[in-house]
């Protein structure tokens, strides 16, 4: 087998370009803003657009690698270059449903977890109304004990 050298780089190209792809689909920001910084409200209950930009990161990021992938092997094994194209694509395809499945599952996974932290914020708040009543309470004895 002999690597000409036009596919050769045709190929480091069509590689590059899906690290850049998946470079940009892994800045896209998650809960919180645009610093990474997560406030209360977004960790307890994140917004719809934070599940569809899971799915579309997992959904790119399984569609690049599996073309790559596909790409890569049928060049390497000495394919003709439309045979390197139809192993692309066919490994894109199935690289993106299986990335598409994968981000439907932490989806559900971020989904659970604001169900347990909507738990978790009902009891802080609880907790601080009982603060907030000890305090007024110990206002009054501290009054109570200047008077003695």
């Amino acid at each position: 087998m002999y690597l000409k050298s036009k596919n050769l780089e045709k190929l480091k190209v069509f590689i590059c370009m899906g690290l850049v792809a998946t470079m940009f689909t892994s800045c896209t920001s998650g809960p919180g803003n645009a610093s990474g910084a997560i406030s209360s409200t977004d960790y307890v209950t994140p917004p719809e657009s934070t599940y569809k930009k899971i799915k579309f990161q997992a959904t790119a990021i399984g569609t690049v690698s599996g073309a790559a992938l596909g790409g890569g092997i049928a060049y390497l094994s000495g394919a003709s270059e439309e045979g390197i194209i139809a192993a692309a694509v066919a490994g894109g395809v199935a690289g993106g449903v299986t990335g598409h499945q994968v981000g439907k599952k932490q989806v559900n996974n971020v989904k659970a977890e604001a169900g347990e932290n909507k738990e978790l914020a009902s009891s802080i708040k609880d907790l601080e109304t009982t603060n907030r009543q000890l305090a007024s309470y110990n206002k009054g004895l501290r009054s109570k004990i200047a008077n003695m």
